[in-house]
């Protein structure tokens, strides 16, 4: 059960309470109303009654002193007489009625008889004022002081049975009272257990939960991202757990990220400061053989000792090593204009063997410098291509250069594969028997400003460029690389090639297409 359930649980069952005490209340109410209603209703017939007994009393009284009157001193009753004391016997049957209006269940049979004695006697009445006034009728005064007093017995019944309605009422509404106290203090004594109850049993589980979620955030406040808040109910605050929970995950991973691109600056940083080193260190090896050689030629013709054979090969190594000096700026050059953005490509159509064997040619010496074997496999004529000449040519240059580099009295194989029932693609492999790299190593061959190993750079020599610009290359002319290798079993470079008949330019359209990239 959730906190809201809770709380909603809580305030139904204090309105539940309240309600019971409002309707307890309200039946209350309505019984004391009945009960006073039927108790008024039973003190007015008890007043009737009083009424009717003292009105009759007299009226009874009335028609004795006529009677006497009229037997002993033989005075008629005059006609306003009569006609009052109809008046009269009319006025006691009306009252009578209304005395109907107050009989119960109980006294209504009393009632009855009570109504059919008073007709009786008001009739005898009646006939005895009407019989007086005409000298033909006979009135019996003992007969009606018997039914007189009859009359008065029933009177008295039915006042009887008024008093103990109004007793009835009473006792009623006091038992009402009594039964309405009692469910009042009970249901109020019930709302406070209830409402102190939950309220403690809400805040001992508010703090429980707050408190863990306290002691959640101080830990992981503290750095501990892999700490998670139990969630015991999944209610608000196991939500708000949960939600702590995904942020520490979140923190955790985003701290990895920044530790990795922490690590991976610092590499970068390490990696552009050995480059910077290297660079360096390569940059003037060629230098100082230049001014070296160029320094001793001056020498020999300042002295007049001029060989010419000795001039010719020191002349040579002079300008290898400006052209060594050359390719080491071209690549710098090179990246950076990949990196500003700044690098142009020229696409025409070329036949790739051609500018390959080209290539071979250009390498050899440095193969044989490394007593190394140089094989260029050509007997699958490779289709004309459509792409930058200049770039296709570095490429492979640089990975034959590199090749020859970690390779020493080993082979350097140049192998074209194509497969015609495939004719829009077209294969070139770069192997050598050299060192070779692990999988560690061959994860980071084509970055920038690193070697597979950074013992290389001092043993080999080389800026860490030469790769990592066949990589760039590969992306301009949209050529694909990709290398594999074992520790001192060599490694196997390919690039994959799309050839002319993919492309959507035809041959015909052979004129320099300038690409600004």
């Amino acid at each position: 059960m959730n906190l809201r359930e809770r709380l909603t649980l809580a305030i139904i069952t204090i309105l539940v309470l309240f309600s019971i005490n409002v309707g307890t209340d309200s039946w209350s109410n309505n019984t004391r109303k009945a009960s006073i209603k039927k108790l008024q209703q039973a003190v007015q017939g008890q007043l009737e009654v009083s009424s009717i007994k003292q009105n009759l009393d007299s009226f009874y009284r009335t028609v004795l002193l006529h009677h006497s009157l009229q037997q002993t001193a033989g005075q008629s009753i005059s006609l306003p007489e009569i006609t009052q004391a109809l008046a009269g016997i009319k006025q006691l049957q009306n009252d009578l009625k209304k005395l109907g209006q107050f009989a119960n269940s109980t006294s209504t049979d009393n009632y009855q008889l009570l109504w059919q004695q008073f007709s009786q006697l008001s009739q005898y009445w009646e006939d005895f004022y009407r019989g007086t006034a005409s000298n033909a009728q006979y009135f019996d005064p003992d007969h009606s002081t018997i039914q007189y007093q009859q009359l008065l017995s029933l009177l008295q019944i039915q006042k009887d049975a008024l008093i103990d309605i109004a007793e009835s009422q009473n006792i009623e509404m006091s038992k009402t009272e009594k039964v309405t106290n009692r469910i009042t203090i009970v249901v109020f004594f019930i709302s406070i257990i209830l409402t102190i109850g939950l309220g403690v049993i809400l805040i001992r589980y508010t703090n429980s939960e707050l408190n863990r979620l306290k002691q959640g955030a101080i830990i992981i406040g503290n750095g501990n991202f892999d700490y998670r808040i139990p969630i015991k109910n999944k209610d608000e605050l196991g939500a708000v757990a949960e939600s702590f929970n995904i942020m520490s995950a979140k923190m955790k991973r985003a701290m990895y990220e920044v530790h990795t691109a922490k690590t991976q600056a610092d590499q970068a940083n390490r990696a552009k400061s050995d480059f910077l080193a290297n660079i360096s260190h390569e940059l003037r090896t060629p230098l100082n053989a230049i001014i070296g050689y160029s320094e001793m030629m001056l020498e020999d013709l300042q002295r007049g000792e001029i060989d010419q054979d000795e001039q010719a090969k020191d002349l040579v190594k002079v300008l290898y090593a400006g052209r060594h000096l050359l390719n080491q700026i071209n690549d710098v050059l090179d990246f950076s204009k990949i990196e500003s953005g700044n690098m142009t490509i020229y696409k025409e159509a070329f036949n790739p063997n051609q500018i390959l064997q080209e290539v071979i040619n250009t390498i050899r010496p440095l193969a044989k410098k490394g007593e190394n074997q140089l094989f260029f496999d050509n007997s699958q004529t490779a289709p004309n291509l459509y792409s930058d000449i200049t770039k296709f040519r570095q490429i492979f240059f640089n990975l034959l250069s590199n090749a020859c580099k970690f390779t020493q009295h080993g082979d350097i194989h140049l192998q074209v594969l194509y497969d015609e029932a495939q004719p829009e693609r077209v294969q070139f492999v770069v192997s050598d028997t050299g060192i070779g790299m692990n999988e560690e190593q061959l994860s980071v061959v084509f970055d920038p400003f690193i070697q597979a190993d950074t013992s290389t750079t001092r043993r080999y020599g080389g800026t860490g460029l030469g790769l990592a610009l066949c990589k760039q290359y590969c992306e301009l002319v949209d050529a694909k690389i990709h290398a594999r290798s074992e520790p001192n079993k060599g490694s196997q470079f390919y690039v994959e090639f799309a050839t002319l008949a993919s492309q959507q330019q035809s041959p015909s359209e052979n004129a320099s297409v300038a690409a600004a990239i």
